[in-house]
């Protein structure tokens, strides 16, 4: 597939995601701040739990996404700490990720909703543990109060 002349601020469009360089990916995202890039992914791509019952989460999704994967360097893999389901399948996603991303990429596990404390379905010890057995960086964030969020992509 072919690249598209780039627009008025150098921004090319492309036929297929995967064309997407981190140069371009930059130009994006620049005018965004972390909690408007936040709320567009929270939109835009499925949870770990919300995956398994999407008709796109099928192999060949997997199989189109291995792709985004090369030359990441970084990765942060989130669940929702009112909903076991999504941090029972964080070990799918790095499996995926250990799969076909570099084998040096830094990951880090993020703990999103820590502002629905009384709501809690995941210990923040048990995610404390599992980030150290699989050395993870690991924080509690939370995107409504933008507690954290800044500080993980600083770390990561």
């Amino acid at each position: 597939m072919k690249k598209r002349k780039a627009d008025e601020n150098g921004v090319t469009a492309f036929e297929s995601p995967s064309q997407l360089t981190p140069k371009d990916a930059r130009k994006i995202l620049e005018p965004f701040t972390t909690e408007q890039i936040l709320e567009i992914l929270q939109d835009a791509w499925p949870s770990a739990s919300q995956t398994s019952s999407m008709p796109f989460a099928t192999p060949p999704y997997h199989a189109v996404t291995s792709a985004y994967y090369r030359g990441a360097v970084g990765a942060m893999v989130v669940y929702d700490i009112t909903k076991r389901q999504s941090f029972d399948h964080v070990t799918r996603w790095l499996e995926e990720l250990r799969g076909h991303a570099d084998k040096n990429i830094v990951i880090m596990l993020i703990g999103n909703k820590s502002d629905l404390g009384s709501l809690r379905a995941v210990p923040a010890e048990d995610a404390k543990e599992f980030a150290q057995r699989e050395n993870l960086f690991f924080v509690e964030t939370s995107a409504l109060e933008a507690t954290n969020v800044e500080s993980a992509f600083v770390t990561i």
